[in-house]
């Protein structure tokens, strides 16, 4: 691991993962070899968790379109016009450098989509990277570790147990991306900018003037799809109370409609959600809160005391 950190710190200080054309070939090789093992992906997926075949194949399809993405937005010749652009006597007022590296901790949810979307995204803007990866991390997370350290240089892409401090001549060139949510550790000290996923409880409104079928329909996907373990599925829904009862109708049939699509398990494996939150079952217990609809994979449930 210090080996690797080593030669990564070395590459940020040549800044040799900034030319566009190394870009691409990074790229085309991530995508070739993630398009080789996408069978063994999606079995991965559905192995981790609460996901069915179709949600990791949708997973997988919105995962490589990112990489396709980045792979097409990047421009060789405009680099190149730009570069050159003062010794032709232009301004080039848009230039933009990368930070130097991405420090990347992935995220529980979708796996795979939060592993390759941050990298793909840190190697299009020129940067390094080392992600976190422990031996205990998730089957697809450890499946993909080895398939990008046997593709990505290993002079600007690194894979290591437990991200390091980041090392003194890298204070202010490093992005942090935690995925986790739960980081205790002082990993971003001397980073130029830490962005964490948001572990905080995810509130939606539906005002009165809301379509009300199709938010409630958008939120019961939200929060049954993928085993419910998004970080922005809502936890709470405040609804105005003029469209309350239409609100709960909606939600019921879009609930009963998804299980019927879906089945309550997806892969043999009960879906998160069925156990109420401690409180609320207090509420529901003392009368203070209704409950519309119970199933094994989830519940919906007023609550009128404030």
């Amino acid at each position: 691991m210090v080996a690797n950190i080593s030669r990564v710190e070395s590459a940020v200080i040549d800044g040799r993962a900034r030319t566009p054309r190394y870009i691409q070939r990074q790229l085309f090789a991530l995508h070739d070899a993630l398009s080789r093992s996408l069978p063994d992906i999606a079995r991965s997926i559905a192995s981790d968790g609460a996901v069915g075949t179709a949600e990791a194949w949708a997973e997988i399809a919105k995962t490589m379109e990112v990489v396709k993405l980045e792979y097409a937005n990047v421009n060789p010749a405009q680099c190149i016009e730009s570069e050159y652009s003062l010794a032709r006597g232009k301004e080039n007022a848009q230039r933009r450098l990368p930070y130097g590296c991405a420090f990347i901790i992935p995220a529980r949810h979708t796996p795979f989509y939060s592993i390759i979307q941050p990298v793909c995204a840190s190697i299009a803007t020129g940067n390094c990277v080392v992600v976190e990866i422990a031996p205990s991390a998730s089957a697809v997370a450890r499946l993909l570790a080895t398939i990008m350290a046997a593709v990505l240089e290993t002079d600007t892409f690194a894979v290591v147990d437990q991200l390091p401090a980041i090392p003194s001549s890298l204070r202010g060139q490093v992005v942090v991306v935690d995925g986790s949510g739960k980081t205790a550790r002082d990993i971003g000290r001397g980073a130029a900018i830490y962005l964490e996923t948001p572990h905080s409880r995810t509130v939606a409104v539906v005002d009165r003037s809301s379509n009300v079928r199709a938010a409630a329909k958008d939120l019961v996907r939200s929060r049954m799809c993928f085993g419910g373990t998004s970080p922005y599925a809502p936890s709470l829904v405040l609804v105005n109370e003029f469209v309350l009862d239409d609100f709960c109708r909606a939600a019921t049939e879009s609930l009963t409609s998804l299980l019927h699509s879906t089945g309550s398990t997806q892969g043999g494996k009960p879906r998160r959600g069925g156990a109420l939150d401690s409180s609320v079952q207090k509420a529901v217990d003392q009368q203070e809160a209704e409950m519309i609809v119970s199933t094994a994979a989830g519940s919906i449930v007023v609550l009128r005391s404030r």
